[in-house]
């Protein structure tokens, strides 16, 4: 079994340079280091703010990842809400007229 790697951000840092451009979420990142989400999570978020990694979203998931040398920017950050909808019925009920006068 592999023994855990130290988990510091210089660490981090390093496991995530010699992956460039592979993307990791924070539970990637806290399986492989044996740790917790949250832990994994901060750790992420600092190199973040210090500019030593970047972030996108895949999805709905936050990723982070060290830009392979001559990649593009990342697409813009897009996650969907999770909150309650308003107002669609109204345009299922538009949509269900049209679909119906054809068959009229």
């Amino acid at each position: 079994m592999p023994r855990a790697m130290k988990f510091t951000r210089k660490s981090v840092l390093a496991y995530l340079q010699e992956r460039t451009g592979q993307h990791f979420t924070p539970t990637q990142i806290a399986n492989n280091f044996k740790r917790s989400n949250a832990e994994a999570r901060e750790v992420l978020d600092d190199l973040h703010a210090n500019e030593l990694i970047r972030s996108g979203v895949d999805g709905t998931t936050r990723v982070f990842f060290v830009a392979a040398p001559g990649s593009s920017e990342p697409r813009p950050e897009r996650i969907v809400g999770r909150g309650e909808l308003k107002g669609w019925e109204a345009g299922l009920r538009h949509f269900e007229a049209l679909c119906m006068t054809v068959r009229r």
